[in-house]
Formats: C-alpha cells, sequence, structure tokens
C-alpha cells in the first residue's frame, strides 16, 4: 500500500534548498567574482526558508509543523525503538528543525555582512559597520555548523538507507511510501 509523505512542494523546497546550500557554499569558499552569486543564492534561500515557514503553518497535512512536532514522549519512544510513524521520526524532526532555524540565521546573517572589499549584503547599509562586521563573522562561523549538520543530515539518511532498510530517499523524490 502507498502513503503519501510528502507532497510536490515540500519535496521542490527540499532539493531547491539543497542545490542552494550547495551553491553559496561553492560560490562563498571561492570569492571573489562570485560573491554577487553568493548574495543572490542566499536571497534565494532566505525566500525558500520563508516559504516553508509558511507551508509548514498551511500546507498539507505532513507539510505542517504540527504534524511531526516531537513531544518528549514520542522522542523516548523512537529512542526505545518503539517509534513507528510516517515521515520525519521524531529525532528528524528536532534535525529539521535545527536545520531551518540555521539555515534562516545564516541568510539573515547574510543581509548584512560585508567583505571590506567590494561586497554588502543588501541591508548591510543600515546598520553601524562594526555590527555588520559581527554579523559577518558569525555569518562566516555559521558555514561550518551547517557543514556540520548538513554532513550529519546525510549520514543518517545513508544509516537508514543501508543499514536500517529504510528508503527515505525514494520518497523525497515521488512522494509516497510503501
Amino acid at each position: 500500500m502507498r502513503v503519501n509523505v510528502w507532497d510536490l512542494p515540500t519535496r521542490l523546497f527540499h532539493w531547491a534548498l539543497a542545490c542552494a546550500v550547495a551553491g553559496s557554499l561553492v560560490t562563498g569558499l571561492l570569492g571573489g567574482n562570485l560573491m554577487e552569486w553568493h548574495g543572490r543564492i542566499g536571497l534565494l534561500i532566505f525566500g525558500l526558508i520563508v516559504f516553508r515557514l509558511v507551508w509548514g503553518l498551511v500546507g498539507s497535512t505532513y507539510a505542517r509543523f504540527s504534524s511531526f512536532v516531537p513531544t518528549p514522549r514520542s522522542l523516548m519512544a523512537y529512542l526505545a525503538g518503539r517509534w513507528n510513524g510516517l515521515g520525519h521520526s521524531p529525532l528528524g524532526a528536532l534535525s529539521v528543525f535545527a536545520l531551518l532555524a540555521l539555515t534562516l540565521w545564516q541568510a539573515s546573517t547574510g543581509l548584512f555582512s560585508n567583505d571590506d572589499i567590494a561586497f554588502d549584503g543588501p541591508l548591510a547599509v543600515l546598520i553601524d559597520k562594526s555590527l555588520s562586521d559581527q554579523l559577518t563573522g558569525l555569518h562566516r562561523q555559521g558555514l561550518w555548523v551547517i557543514v556540520g549538520l548538513v554532513s550529519l543530515h546525510v549520514v543518517a539518511v545513508m544509516f537508514y538507507v543501508l543499514i536500517r532498510g529504510n528508503d527515505l530517499l525514494r520518497p523525497m523524490i515521488f512522494g509516497w511510501k510503501d
């Protein structure tokens, strides 16, 4: 029996965000003339996150945050091996919220950042240069936290696919799970 677990907007968001984060990582690390693209991709990421926050409130059943907010009871059941829901596991849901929050933080600090050479975030002119410098430092540090969380996310998906035999990739591509 097939059960729909991911709607099309959520799947498109997920893969667009993955590509955009990868693009922002490459353009940010290479710098130079790519900083203009880094800024554009950052705006795309900001827009994607805003979309997901709205879709998490008004979207379809499995897209709504209320359908997968972990409770202490569900988290304990999951850790004890007794959880058997569809969609995000309680630990996976915590990961989703952490990734969304961190990505929103990263995109927001980028709006106010500068590189002291040729690039300023679109809102950097609205704040004092010293505050912009502080936010730039946080933006640069946040990069490695995102790399760490995304790496953990990918490793967890691979663990489920290869070790537990639970294919998480097909549902995120096609939307349904057997």
